[in-house]
């Protein structure tokens, strides 16, 4: 499967009315993943584990050279949580596995699912936006990355429209991803702002 950088094998994670949840008592949360939305593609670097009961969604790190893992989260954008156009939110909740140094970057990129406009034999995501995460300061702690996304950032989706959102991290290579380690994604949490 390609994705916006490059070729690599993909985890999908499906949302809407499928998997994830919409709305909350904040209004402004209209979508959100974890990983036990999960089906994992043959070959994909991305896998699940369990810590402490908690399902997560590990991103490897590679001593070996730059790897790519990729993961992909289906949902629905509803009418009545958002507006049809405005800038959204995407929080991303995760862990280091031991680490405590370093940083992840991770790279969040959308496509527009829509009828007559998507083919599905291809992959249509508009560039993708990334964000370094410093690693937390404890093995396991949360941390959250934030990546704000205007309308033509988040491929134009209007209310109501399905779509699909891929969060991609590439470690070891020379990049400034510099965590040593797995990175373990919690929560993906999509909010309009």
């Amino acid at each position: 499967m390609t994705s916006v950088m490059g070729s690599a094998p993909s985890t999908t994670i499906t949302g809407g009315s499928g998997g994830g949840a919409q709305g909350s008592l904040d209004s402004a949360v209209f979508d959100y993943f974890t990983a036990t939305d999960a089906v994992f593609v043959t070959a994909s670097p991305a896998l699940g584990v369990i810590r402490n009961s908690h399902p997560l969604v590990v991103y490897p790190y590679s001593a070996l050279g730059p790897i790519t893992a990729d993961a992909d989260f289906q949902g629905v954008r509803y009418v009545w949580l958002l507006p049809i156009s405005g800038n959204i939110l995407v929080r991303l909740l995760w862990a280091a596995e031991t680490a405590i140094a370093g940083g992840v970057e991770w790279f969040v990129a959308f496509e527009r699912d829509d009828a007559l406009g998507v083919n599905l034999n291809v992959n249509s995501f508009a560039p993708a936006k990334s964000v370094v995460s410093a690693a937390p300061p404890v093995a396991g702690q949360l941390r959250e990355a934030q990546i704000t996304f205007t309308p033509a950032e988040y491929d134009g989706i209007l209310a109501g429209e399905a779509y699909r959102m891929r969060i991609s991290r590439t470690s070891g290579g020379a990049g400034p991803d510099t965590m040593l380690d797995d990175a373990q994604l919690f929560r993906v949490i999509l909010g309009a702002i």
